[in-house]
C-alpha cells in the first residue's frame, strides 16, 4: 500500500490524481477505485492510501481508502444524484466491455 495526498478531484467528471512519493508522475484515482460507504469523493489536500497500478497508460490507484487522521465527506443531494449516474454509466461500461446486454 502506498501514501499520497490528493492533488485534485472533480466529483462532476468523477476522477481526479494523487501525488506520492512513491511515483514522479501523478497517480490517476476514479470514483469506482475509492473504498468507502456511501459517497465516493475525495478532496485536495486528503491524505489517502491505495495500492499502485502501472500500466502503458500510466500510474493508476486502485482499493483508495482515507487516511486514518481523515474524515469522510457529507454529500449534498446534488451530489448524491450525480455520483448514481456515474456509478450507473461506470456500470454499464463494464457490461459493454464483457459483452453482457
Amino acid at each position: 500500500m502506498q501514501t499520497g495526498q490528493v492533488k485534485w478531484f472533480s466529483d462532476e467528471k468523477g476522477y481526479g490524481f494523487i501525488q506520492t512519493p512513491a511515483c514522479e508522475a501523478d497517480v490517476f484515482v476514479h470514483f469506482s477505485a475509492i473504498d468507502m460507504e456511501g459517497y465516493k469523493s475525495l478532496r485536495p489536500q486528503m491524505n489517502v492510501v491505495f495500492e499502485l497500478q502501472l500500466s502503458d497508460r500510466g500510474p493508476s490507484a486502485n482499493r483508495v481508502r482515507l487516511a486514518v487522521d481523515e474524515l469522510p465527506i457529507e454529500a449534498t443531494p446534488e451530489q448524491k444524484h450525480r455520483h448514481r449516474r456515474l456509478k450507473a454509466s461506470s456500470r454499464q461500461m463494464r457490461m459493454d466491455q464483457h459483452g453482457m446486454p
